[in-house]
């Protein structure tokens, strides 16, 4: 299989967390409020569960889809999606993700269920779920995610722009945690 691969440069804004409300006057142009946001999020979202595996699992299947690994990789991941508004089935993704905040070597495919539901278990303990809605905004998309596990008070921002000369044209929307290690994935799992 080949790989979509490429850098993922992406900013990262918390919207809300705990009851506090981060949003700012370029959210407001989107959204009155992220109560009207969670409407959208709650009708025309998809669920995603992401686990998190070891880097010998992530290696172990990379080998297995035949994907080419150009870069050193320092994250794996299995992901499923599956949608509120649909009789599609769910969606099974593997996920190798290089060092980085802003900008990372990234290569994902979509994998197979029995090959999902074999690694899944070892993810234990190192999972989050979330849905997620995606907002076409500009050049560029926008996904909110809200966190449905253990953190329901939590909504971040995802923006991915096509390489650094986009990032100015982006308008932030909350408080810019692109370079705070505790919003990655990664690290929300538990």
């Amino acid at each position: 299989m080949a790989g979509n691969t490429g850098k993922e440069i992406e900013l990262k804004y918390l919207i809300y967390e705990d009851g506090i409300d981060y949003t700012t006057p370029g959210f407001r142009k989107l959204y009155q409020s992220v109560k009207f946001l969670e409407l959208d999020i709650f009708r025309h979202g998809s669920i995603i569960n992401q686990g998190y595996l070891s880097l010998k699992s992530g290696i172990d299947i990379s080998n297995i889809i035949n994907m080419q690994v150009n870069f050193d990789p320092k994250v794996a991941r299995l992901r499923s999606k599956s949608f509120f508004d649909s009789d599609k089935d769910k969606e099974y993704y593997f996920t190798l993700k290089g060092d980085g905040m802003l900008e990372r070597d990234e290569l994902e495919e979509r994998i197979k269920r029995e090959l999902y539901l074999q690694y899944w278990k070892e993810t234990e303990g190192k999972r989050v779920k979330k849905v997620r809605y995606e907002k076409k905004h500009s050049f560029y998309t926008i996904e909110f995610d809200s966190y449905i596990d253990d953190r329901p008070d939590l909504i971040i921002a995802e923006i991915e722009v096509p390489n650094r000369t986009f990032i100015s044209g982006v308008i932030p929307i909350g408080k810019d945690v692109t370079y705070d290690p505790r919003y990655k994935n990664s690290n929300l799992a538990k």
